[in-house]
C-alpha cells in the first residue's frame, strides 16, 4: 500500500475543508460602528404633527353654490384679472418673477398632475390606446337605369335610393385580442313592381365580434 498518497490525500482534503469554511464565513463591510447611524435612522418612528392647525384651511369659506347670494361679483378686464392673477401667484412671489422669462423651469404642485394627464407622454396616454372606438359611416347614392329586361324595375326603367349607415364600436384589449359590436342598415327604395313595401324597405344586421391571436 502506498502509504505517502494516502498522506498527501488526507492533507489536501483538510487544506480544502479549511479553505471552505473560511469561504462560507458571513461577510462584512467595514465595521459595524460605521452602521449605526443608519440603524439608528432606518428604525427610528416618525410621530406626524396632528396638533399642528393649518391656518388656511381654519380660515377658508366654504364652496361657492348658486344658492349662495352673499357673494358679490365685478367685472374685471383682461389686463386686470392678469395683474390680479400675477400679483397672487405663490409661483412668482417665491421666484421674485424670474419665472416669466422661464416658465418651463418653474416648479409646483401642479407638475405631478400635469404629467400624468399629459396626453403625449402621460400615463393617460398610454392608457388610451385600449380605449374604446366609435366609428359611424353614412353613405346615400341615388340611381337610374335602363335595363334590357321587363322584369326588373318599371319594365326595364329602375329608379332607386339606397342608403347604408353602418355603426360600430371597437375595444382593443392588453393581451392583443379585439371586442367589436357593429350595426349596420340597409334602406332601400326602388319601383320595382314586385315590391311588398310601397316605402320602401330596411334591413338592419347586428354583429358581435372577438378576436384573439393565437
Amino acid at each position: 500500500m502506498n502509504y505517502g498518497c494516502t498522506w498527501k490525500t488526507g492533507c489536501f482534503a483538510v487544506v480544502f475543508v479549511t479553505t471552505c469554511g473560511c469561504m462560507l464565513s458571513p461577510l462584512k463591510f467595514q465595521d459595524d460602528k460605521h452602521l449605526k447611524q443608519f440603524h439608528s435612522v432606518a428604525t427610528e418612528i416618525e410621530y406626524p404633527d396632528v396638533g399642528r392647525s393649518n391656518d388656511e384651511l381654519i380660515t377658508a369659506t366654504s364652496p361657492q353654490t348658486i344658492a349662495n347670494s352673499t357673494q358679490k361679483y365685478r367685472n374685471l378686464s383682461l389686463q386686470e384679472t392678469i395683474q390680479l392673477a400675477l400679483t397672487n401667484s405663490d409661483v412668482l412671489r417665491d421666484l421674485g418673477g424670474t419665472v416669466v422669462p422661464t416658465p418651463n423651469n418653474a416648479k409646483t404642485t401642479l407638475d405631478p398632475a400635469i404629467q400624468e394627464t399629459d396626453p403625449r407622454n402621460g400615463a393617460v396616454a398610454a392608457l388610451s390606446a385600449f380605449d374604446a372606438d366609435f366609428v359611424t359611416r353614412l353613405f346615400f347614392e341615388e340611381n337610374d337605369l335602363t335595363m334590357n329586361n321587363k322584369v326588373f324595375g318599371d319594365k326595364g326603367l329602375i329608379t332607386q335610393d339606397f342608403g347604408v349607415w353602418d355603426s360600430r364600436i371597437t375595444k382593443p384589449t392588453a393581451t392583443g385580442g379585439e371586442f367589436s359590436i357593429r350595426q349596420n342598415v340597409e334602406y332601400d327604395l326602388n319601383n320595382s313592381e314586385l315590391n311588398k313595401y310601397e316605402n320602401g324597405s330596411y334591413t338592419v344586421n347586428v354583429d358581435k365580434e372577438m378576436r384573439h391571436p393565437l
